[in-house]
């Protein structure tokens, strides 16, 4: 609210202006520092056009009770500040136009490539262009060169990854915080039980980062961790050798993958879960010795799915894991059609009689190793009792009599 006074000339002293949206006990407005009245009418003073005498004017803000400012106000008042005020004309064109910033002199012409956000959401592009030009907010320019163009640019919400990792003395976990998490888990090889605690914190880390790549690419990754250590190393790095290496190779793998990562300690009362992961003992890890293998897959191969696995015991580069874990191609092994490849087939004793289902569900083929178990609950599904011999569907088979290695 302005109060002019009697005078046509109010000089510019120890006043303020405010706006007051709700009550409050705080002071309204900052004072000014006073200034010498030997100013008089000086060029600082304001002047107001004689409707104002002896009377109060008050301007209405635009903006709702929970806000102080609208956007656009001025430009929407722009008749206020003309007639009422009579702002001169530099002013009127700020409130119109904006301020604008003069060039020494005119920039070159240049055709400029978009930048890479716009090429990837090219179809979202060309529909806001549309719109824009529709309405008239934008003026296509068929022959001539632009002068001035900033490169068309997308910026895409992308949500962020919470997760948390945790390590102990067996294996390594991680899993996302989010409704259907990811859980990565891997067992330490021995040589990864012998290194300190540290080691296998920050290694569980790396495992976590590597398993979950494809969702972690070009986001930020908030990872939370019980060890302090793990926090100082991947930010400063680690005069210890083996601690530095695994610090470099999660740094180059941010880098290669556009990954923001952040690193943050939490009690470990806060990490219960990721402990829980980490405590979990595969007793189902069970495989063929490596010489067997080639033997298999020189004679029924080669095989293109090692359908239960994990990256310790794989035995081609395509596998599916019973958790995430770093080169998997897949989690739960049934959630996927095995007619699509020759599948090397050694599951845990108790998914013996799915794997077989589903493999005859999915018409594939592949090789199933199972111990002979002729009590168990999965062996009727590949012997006959009334042919006394293995079911049609077994083409061929080898049986060792006192299996070893």
């Amino acid at each position: 609210m302005f109060t002019p006074s009697l005078n046509t000339t109010v000089e510019r002293r120890a006043t303020s202006a405010s706006i007051a949206t709700q009550k409050d006990t705080l002071p309204t407005s900052a004072q000014r520092k006073p200034q010498d009245s030997s100013l008089g009418s000086s060029s600082k003073t304001v002047k107001y056009i004689p409707n104002l005498l002896e009377r109060d004017y008050e301007y209405k803000n635009l903006s709702s009770s929970s806000s102080t400012f609208l956007v656009g106000s001025l430009n929407h008042n722009l008749t206020f500040w003309k007639d009422t005020l009579q702002a001169n004309n530099f002013v009127l064109n700020v409130i119109s136009s904006g301020y604008l910033i003069p060039f020494f002199k005119n920039p070159s012409a240049a055709h400029l490539k978009n930048n890479i956000s716009a090429i990837k959401h090219a179809c979202f592009v060309e529909t806001a262009i549309k719109k824009l030009l529709d309405c008239g907010a934008a003026i296509e320019c068929k022959h001539c060169i632009p002068h001035v163009v900033n490169p068309l640019t997308v910026s895409v919400n992308v949500k962020d990854k919470i997760v948390c990792t945790d390590a102990s003395s067996f294996a390594a976990a991680g899993y996302t915080v989010e409704t259907f998490k990811k859980v990565v888990h891997k067992m330490w090889t021995y040589e990864e039980k012998q290194k300190s605690f540290t080691y296998r914190e920050l290694k569980a880390v790396l495992i976590t980062l590597n398993s979950l790549m494809k969702y972690f690419h070009s986001r930020l990754v908030k990872i939370y961790t019980d060890n302090q250590n793990v926090v100082r190393i991947t930010t400063a790095g680690s005069m210890n050798a083996e601690l530095q290496v695994l610090a470099i190779e999660i740094f180059n793998l941010c880098v290669q993958n556009s990954i923001s990562m952040e690193v943050e300690w939490v009690p470990r009362e806060e990490n219960k879960i990721a402990d829980f992961y980490s405590k979990i003992f595969d007793f189902d890890d069970w495989h063929i010795s490596d010489i067997h293998f080639k033997y298999f897959h020189s004679l029924w191969g080669p095989f293109t799915c090692d359908v239960f696995a994990d990256s310790n015991n794989n035995k081609v580069p395509m596998f599916f894991s019973p958790h995430w874990c770093p080169g998997t191609g897949g989690v739960d092994a049934f959630a996927y059609d095995w007619s699509l490849y020759n599948c090397w087939i050694v599951p845990p004793i108790k998914l013996i009689s799915r794997s077989v289902l589903h493999l005859s569900k999915c018409q594939g083929k592949g090789v199933l190793v199972t111990p002979k178990w002729t009590s168990s609950v999965f062996w009727p599904i590949i012997w006959s009792l009334k042919e006394n011999s293995f079911h049609s569907f077994v083409k061929r088979f080898i049986e060792y009599k006192q299996p070893r290695g």
